[in-house]
């Protein structure tokens, strides 16, 4: 199974719809329903691409909190094989909400506070 996450949103390594094409012969699905995204187009267009290209709906919920943690899922069918597993993602139903954007906040603070925690106790494994 091989799925790409957050094709085009900007963020990280964005591809290019181009890029993207390149890589549709290697794809199963592609993220299309991604709820830290800033704006509901970000995902639209990845929709467009996977129905384009034929390729399943993922989604994620990207979380980098708890309260996070949900904000995206897919029900589908039973499946036992990976092949089984491909098939039920064509009909799998995405259930979500996009995260508030305040949630890049609570991201910052943990970074900010491991960066802080390596400087005091640059031994310890944190």
């Amino acid at each position: 199974m091989i799925s790409i996450a957050t094709p085009l949103t900007g963020a990280g390594m964005r591809l290019e719809w181009e890029e993207l094409v390149e890589l549709v012969p290697m794809l199963d699905a592609v993220e299309v329903f991604n709820a830290r995204v800033l704006t509901p187009e970000i995902n639209n267009k990845a929709k467009a691409f996977a129905d384009e290209f034929g390729l399943a709906n993922a989604a994620g919920s990207d979380a980098h909190s708890l309260g996070e943690i949900g904000a995206a899922t897919l029900t589908l069918p039973a499946f036992e094989t990976a092949d089984e597993f491909r098939e039920a993602l064509k009909s799998a139903e995405i259930h979500g909400h996009l995260s508030s954007p305040y949630v890049r906040l609570i991201s910052r603070h943990a970074n900010m506070a491991k960066k802080r925690q390596k400087a005091l106790h640059p031994n310890e494994r944190i």
